[in-house]
């Protein structure tokens, strides 16, 4: 085990010397002159990385681990990663302190929540649509609202449609 008063000849020595291997500071436990270490992981940071990152004081994996803050989403419960600043952002902003993986997610929280906004369920007179291939009047009928009601959830329906074909194709 050294000293410190070693270690002090030994820092002394290798500058007398001007000795550049790495391998015979960290054997003593000091640092190289003009190095240093990772404040994480205690590894050596490569001169090419203290340029990469402002503070200089985490190696390039350290520092990718601490831009990323772990989060678990608030509608399906799927462990995922938000940059750091982006996380910051959002508390300032928000009222709601949940955070979720995606926009699917979030839509299913609010639709969960609040209910749906519409008067009619757009669902069911396009999946009646769908089954019969019946005329909006009939599915009007059948559901008992009004045919305007019937006619503009199909026309919603048929618009996704036509944008899900594109999307698939272009």
């Amino acid at each position: 085990m050294t000293t410190d008063t070693d270690r002090g000849y030994v820092s002394l020595l290798g500058t007398i010397l001007e000795v550049r291997d790495d391998d015979f500071w960290l054997h003593f436990g000091l640092v190289p002159p003009g190095k240093k270490l990772c404040v994480d992981c205690g590894k050596l940071i490569p001169e090419r990385d203290k340029r990469s990152n402002l503070t200089g004081s985490y190696c390039a994996e350290c520092y990718q681990v601490r831009r990323y803050v772990i989060l678990e989403c608030g509608q399906c419960g799927k462990v995922f990663e938000l940059r750091k600043t982006r996380y910051t952002i959002r508390l300032r902003r928000r009222k709601l302190f949940l955070f979720f993986c995606s926009k699917r997610c979030f839509g299913r929280y609010v639709g969960l929540k609040y209910g749906p906004k519409r008067k009619y369920d757009y669902g069911a007179i396009q999946e009646l649509w769908v089954e019969t291939e019946w005329t909006t009047t009939k599915i009007a009928a059948h559901l008992d609202i009004p045919r305007e009601a019937a006619s503009k959830a199909l026309l919603v329906f048929q618009k996704y449609r036509q944008y899900r074909k594109r999307k698939k194709h272009g």
